[in-house]
């Protein structure tokens, strides 16, 4: 069996081609977000005003997130460099 999965960010070119997907009635069988935390707001309320709609069609929604916040990973993770020497 196969498993037709589409990664959606919900942005302007992944919404488009998940709303063509399920307009020409393609194999569509799991959309997967991964949510940085970090998202517009305008992100959020398109992916929430979707969900209904992957709901009725049957397509599965699975939200994926980070273990460590964004911010974390990105300015306080303290780092080694090359020569063992510690930053942050």
């Amino acid at each position: 069996m196969n498993w037709h999965i589409a990664s959606v960010s919900f942005g302007a070119d992944s919404l488009g081609m998940l709303i063509g997907l399920i307009e020409r009635r393609l194999p569509l069988d799991e959309v997967l977000f991964y949510d940085a935390g970090m998202e517009f707001e305008t992100t959020y309320r398109m992916r929430d005003r979707m969900l209904p709609l992957l709901r009725r069609e049957g397509i599965l929604y699975t939200e994926l997130r980070p273990r460590r916040e964004f911010l974390y990973m990105m300015l306080e993770k303290p780092v080694n460099g090359k020569n063992g020497f510690h930053y942050g």
